[in-house]
């Protein structure tokens, strides 16, 4: 009995009947493991108060094949969305020729003065040709510099009176 494939697909159990016997056999693949994409996380962005800075995920091939491979990818609204105009929305498709192991994915985070908490959104791997998926999606977190104060001012002086309530007046007023 002979056995034989192409495809690397890890160890495997057959099971062989004879009339009135049962063997079974383990086949061990030496098959190349198959070329895989995996996308990292975003790096650390700050996003200012106007302008633009980029924040970079990583694409990276391994076990890379003799031939191209290709992978789409588009951002996806997390707390932090496109529509909120705290990114541009990205999408397209990265090709590695061979020998190439990684490429990356530049998604520019727009800067505002709004006071917000940390936000999140993410980068998505699909469709790839020549190559399986892996990692398929990358967090991308927008840290927020943005900061407000809360202040109260003095209030006028009162007469307190001899019977009653009289009310002080404070005004409080938040930046931002």
């Amino acid at each position: 009995l002979t056995l034989s494939g192409l495809t690397a697909e890890g160890l495997e159990n057959i099971a062989v009947f004879l009339m009135d016997a049962t063997a079974i056999g383990t086949i061990t693949d030496d098959d190349t493991p198959m070329p895989t994409l995996n996308i990292s996380d975003g790096t650390v962005v700050t996003e200012g108060d106007s302008g633009q800075q980029n924040m970079v995920f990583t694409v990276t091939l391994v076990n890379p094949p003799a031939g191209q491979v290709q992978v789409n990818y588009q951002t996806v609204d997390g707390a932090a969305s496109s529509l909120d105009l705290d990114f541009v929305d990205t999408f397209g498709v990265l090709t590695f020729a061979p020998g190439t192991t990684t490429q990356t994915i530049t998604v520019p985070i727009l800067g505002d003065t709004l006071v917000e908490l940390d936000e999140a959104f993410t980068v998505e791997l699909f469709t790839a040709t020549g190559a399986t998926i892996g990692d398929d999606e990358g967090t991308g977190t927008i840290t927020d510099d943005d900061s407000a104060t809360i202040s109260i001012a003095d209030a006028f002086a009162v007469v307190e009176g001899n019977s009653g309530t009289v009310t002080m007046t404070f005004a409080v007023t938040l930046s931002n």
